[in-house]
């Protein structure tokens, strides 16, 4: 939704893919350029801008409703010093915060609110009456209650300033019209702005393939994207040459929805679908939970904590909230809320000194540290 909105932008001449993060804001902070070259809203649409996956000063340490009071100031207090380590442009990293930012930023130039600013320009025009950022008492009424992977109930996430990265809600019905229209926008008032959302924009060599936000995936023929925050987990693709979408929403945060919605998309298009893997758990005693306790460096910026707690292990890596690991073989770990394993490592003498993070077809190795 938030690269469609940049999409709209650029269609009506607000901003420019080249327009600087800096230029909207002014002096609300200074963002520091990385030798000279300033973040542009391209490479925040493309998550290839160098900031974090989420801010250092937002506070994931309760996971219950983590984004309601991160608000602008905080926002431009991160902002105004950040130290970039690498050029925009140069890599592409996911990054919640460059989304959220986007969001803010187009709503700024335009002189209102992101909630406003998806209700006028995409939810109104395609008639999606349930779905914003603010639900309605109606939608309220309505709204599916979150769950866990275990079934637990968890709380509907808020989101003030970083709207844009993850704090739409919707129904059923309306992402049909929304899938429809991002198949055929030609009667509708993105006509121009829903096709464009969907052009690869021009990346370096080693980047992945990305739109307007939009993710690529079957050899650049379809358009998709996920999401998930607590309770909640969905996943949107659309295949234009095929004519053809596929959508999944559920109430419970679990990576099965894009395996889901991977395989239907898949089927679509004629193409063999690979078989849900359901990892189940086996029983270890606590003792031997606690081996695994620690903290593993995975790169310059970035750790893994293991954390025992009541009998269940977490693993949690910079910046995010602390998920449940579950143990399906001595040293093997897997996760529920995302696709993502752990596999760790012992000494001669049988210490755990190192664990390797698969995830996303890309294998991560750390150390652990005393």
């Amino acid at each position: 939704f938030t690269g469609v909105l940049l999409a709209d932008a650029c269609v009506r001449d607000v901003v420019t893919l080249d327009t600087t993060v800096q230029r909207i804001y002014g002096d609300a902070f200074a963002l520091d350029a990385f030798e000279d070259q300033p973040i542009r809203l391209r490479h925040l649409t493309t998550h290839t801008s160098g900031l974090p996956r989420l801010p250092s000063n937002l506070d994931v340490g309760d996971d219950s409703d983590p984004y309601v009071d991160y608000g602008a100031e905080l926002l431009f207090a991160f902002l105004d010093g950040f130290e970039p380590t690498r050029a925009p442009g140069e890599k592409y990293a996911y990054s919640n915060l460059g989304t959220g930012l986007l969001g803010h930023a187009l709503a700024r130039v335009q002189e209102t609110d992101y909630p406003n600013l998806l209700r006028v320009r995409i939810t109104e025009p395609l008639d999606m009456d349930d779905t914003g950022v603010k639900p309605t008492d109606s939608m309220l009424e309505r709204l599916a209650p979150p769950y866990d992977v275990d079934g637990n109930p968890r709380t509907s996430w808020r989101f003030d300033v970083l709207a844009g990265a993850g704090g739409i809600r919707s129904t059923g019905n309306d992402m049909f019209l929304f899938a429809r229209a991002a198949l055929d926008a030609s009667d509708t008032p993105l006509a121009e702005a829903l096709p464009r959302s969907m052009e690869i924009l021009s990346g370096p060599p080693a980047s992945r393939p990305i739109a307007y936000g939009w993710h690529t995936a079957m050899r650049t023929r379809t358009r998709w994207h996920n999401g998930q925050t607590g309770g909640y987990h969905s996943f949107l693709a659309v295949w234009p040459e095929g004519d053809a979408a596929i959508f999944v929403l559920a109430n419970s945060d679990t990576a099965l929805v894009d395996a889901l919605g991977t395989n239907g998309m898949r089927a679509l298009m004629g193409e063999d679908t690979r078989p849900l893997e359901i990892r189940e758990a086996i029983a270890m005693e606590p003792d031997a939970l606690a081996e695994y306790q620690g903290r593993y460096k995975l790169g310059v910026f970035a750790s893994l904590r293991v954390h025992l707690d009541d009998g269940r292990l977490t693993a949690q890596l910079t910046g995010q909230p602390a998920l449940r690991i579950y143990p399906e073989a001595k040293d093997r770990f897997f996760y529920r809320a995302v696709d993502a394993q752990l596999v760790f490592e012992r000494d001669e003498a049988g210490k755990v000194v190192a664990v390797t993070l698969h995830q996303d077809g890309d294998e991560t190795r750390g150390k652990r540290r005393e």
